[in-house]
């Protein structure tokens, strides 16, 4: 599957699979097939950035965010050096974040478009 996305845009995947059937896989690969990719721009979309750090307050580094809303969308981030993430094409509305696999370290946060959104910061016990 081929994901194509840019922030303010609604994401758009394809199927990408192997030749097709009857080709020998020893063959030398036919020429590669071409497809234009329009996205629909979306203006209700957001940004939420946010830290994770520890109970001093020191940001931490390869942390798993996930953020949910409840009926199914989840995404998920990995905190940089700085213990910063920032998850772009949220649909408006309010979410769930956590740490992965720590449901006690959670934030409730609601996203709006244009960057208005809130920050979120978790700390680590």
């Amino acid at each position: 599957m081929l994901v194509v996305h840019s922030p303010g845009h609604r994401p758009a995947a394809f199927p990408v699979g192997p030749p097709l059937s009857g080709t020998p896989a020893s063959a030398p690969p036919g020429p590669a097939r071409e497809t234009t990719v329009v996205l629909t721009r979306r203006a209700d979309l957001g940004t939420l950035r946010g830290i994770v750090t520890d109970r001093q307050g020191v940001p931490q580094g390869s942390v798993r965010v996930t953020v949910t809303d409840g009926s199914g969308i989840a995404l998920a981030a990995v905190t940089g050096p700085d213990g910063t993430c920032r998850l772009t094409g949220l649909p408006t509305g309010r979410f769930h974040v956590a740490v992965a696999g720590r449901r006690d370290i959670t934030v409730r946060i609601a996203v709006f478009a244009d960057d208005r959104s809130e920050g979120f910061r978790l700390k680590l016990s």
